[in-house]
């Protein structure tokens, strides 16, 4: 399996725990893969879908299996430099953060899955932590989850053809 991926900025934790985490998963596979391309995008939706854009234009696209991106902007941005470039296969493209369009991506089939962010804990952890309340204790019960450091741990919901409209329900 030959993926392509598109990161965020290389230092940002978000990106770093992301890309470790879909690493674990696909060597828990037992899959054999391989990292084709690894594109900085940095969240951005253009600088994505111009990468994009080049490899397809270059031929180079055609060594990709699959897209893997660390957000679901530039997944959309990868779709629509298919789109635009009437690319023919339909190629399984992978995302993270649950926005509205991915969704909808999702949901005819365009995005093989998405995964969104608890919001209402994070917003739940961003009003104690304002308040005052940093300990591991406190975080825990909000979360459910072991604070780790600096770093408060939150659910997520993996968002597939199957859950897609009731997702899109509570957006």
């Amino acid at each position: 399996l030959d993926i392509l991926v598109l990161h965020g900025p290389a230092q940002h934790v978000d990106e770093i725990s992301r890309f470790s985490a879909v690493k674990k998963a696909l060597s828990e596979s037992g899959l054999k893969y391989r990292f084709v391309h690894e594109i900085y995008a940095d969240w951005f939706h253009e600088r994505a879908g111009l990468h994009i854009k080049h490899l397809l234009s270059t031929g180079r696209f055609s060594e990709v299996d699959a897209i893997v991106s660390m957000n679901d902007d530039m997944a959309m941005a990868s779709l629509e430099a298919i789109d635009q470039a009437e690319e023919q296969r339909w190629l399984p493209i992978f995302s993270v953060d649950g926005i509205k369009e991915a969704i909808e991506a999702v949901r005819e089939g365009r995005l093989v899955m998405t995964v969104s962010h608890d919001i209402i804990t994070v917003a739940r952890v961003i009003y104690a932590i304002t308040q005052g309340a940093t300990d591991e204790l406190k975080m825990f019960a909000l979360t459910s989850r072991p604070f780790e450091g600096h770093t408060v741990l939150v659910n997520s919901k993996v968002i597939t053809r199957d859950n897609a409209a009731y997702e899109l329900s509570r957006h």
